[in-house]
């Protein structure tokens, strides 16, 4: 197994006690659910775009909007990207936050396949090749639990160097440092987007994964990626207290019909679940009309999709 030991310096420490402080201030700012959905629809697009951008994709903000908005029925590689990666943060964000679940090698294969579904053989395959490293990484976290943060830094850089999938560019190792995030609470509810920090200056991200196999200790990578986290949630902070001017996309995406607000209204008993079929039965529209509506509300985080194909149906986040 790669080394994991790190040394809790002063720095870091400085960098944990500020990331708590920021955490608890924001969670404890009041927002209303619409100025929390805007966060969240902008953190999510924020993300998406990072970890792309990480990967060495060439994708805008703007095709990832405009992708969630309105998917196509053929999309290309890059559109196919970008909704796999939003059907991660969902996954996760719905799944994971504060769940009591232990991460098992049958979490990451989910979480892979979920990243890469049309290699689902391939996935499957990787993951049973990696299995012994695979649970040596995890059991380790359980032997030696730490603070959250720490705990999702270094699955990260484990993912990171010693990957699972090849061919992923750290997609995977992303999406598990968000399962940690998220069981802890350090998501923030979905609206904290540190991969948009890491995007900023990949050169530097780079540089701390390079030093930290040179200096067989990962002390300065958990010092790296606790600043990462400590940068995005400062940004959060100020976004809480000053609403941005949406652009044209966002401002078209938040205005939902009466329709729309009928189907979430009709979903607030959490036992309560919609289908394509009842929605056209109950507002008398047509199946496209009534996937429209369904996909849109999915795109903005209000409903979460469950099954797959002519059996999907949809619960109330």
């Amino acid at each position: 197994m790669i080394s994991l030991s790190y040394t809790v310096t002063s720095l870091l420490q400085d960098h944990l006690k500020t990331i708590d402080t920021l955490r608890r201030s924001i969670l404890l700012t009041p927002l209303s659910p619409s100025r929390e959905q805007k966060l969240l629809w902008q953190a999510t697009i924020d993300r998406i775009y990072g970890t792309l951008i990480i990967s060495g994709s060439h994708v805008t903000k703007k095709l990832i909007a405009e992708t969630l908005m309105s998917p196509k029925k053929r999309p290309n590689a890059e559109e196919s990207a970008i909704v796999a990666a939003k059907n991660v943060l969902d996954f996760i964000r719905n799944e994971w936050t504060g769940s009591s679940k232990s991460i098992s090698q049958a979490s990451i294969e989910d979480l892979a396949i979920r990243l890469f579904p049309k290699d689902r053989i391939r996935v499957i395959r990787a993951i049973e090749t990696k299995a012994r490293d695979i649970h040596q990484v995890l059991a380790y976290l359980e032997v030696k639990p730490d603070h959250p943060v720490l705990m999702a830094a270094t699955l990260h850089y484990a993912f990171l160097i010693d990957p699972v999938l090849p061919w992923d560019s750290g997609r995977l190792g992303r999406a598990v440092c968000g399962i940690i995030l998220a069981k802890y609470g350090y998501n923030v509810r979905g609206m904290v987007a540190p991969e948009t920090v890491v995007a900023e200056s990949k050169e530097t991200y780079q540089r701390s994964l390079e030093t930290a196999q040179r200096d067989t200790t990962i002390t300065s990578w958990l010092e790296y990626y606790s600043k990462i986290l400590m940068t995005a949630l400062e940004r959060l902070a100020d976004e809480t207290k000053v609403e941005k001017e949406t652009s044209d996309v966002s401002r078209r995406l938040f205005s939902l019909s009466d329709r729309q607000n009928a189907i979430l209204s009709l979903l607030e008993n959490p036992t309560t679940t919609m289908t394509n079929r009842v929605v056209q039965k109950r507002f008398k529209v047509s199946q496209i009309t009534a996937s429209r509506d369904l996909a849109k509300l999915s795109s903005l985080g209000l409903l979460y999709p469950h099954g797959k194909g002519r059996s999907v149906y949809y619960t109330r986040v």
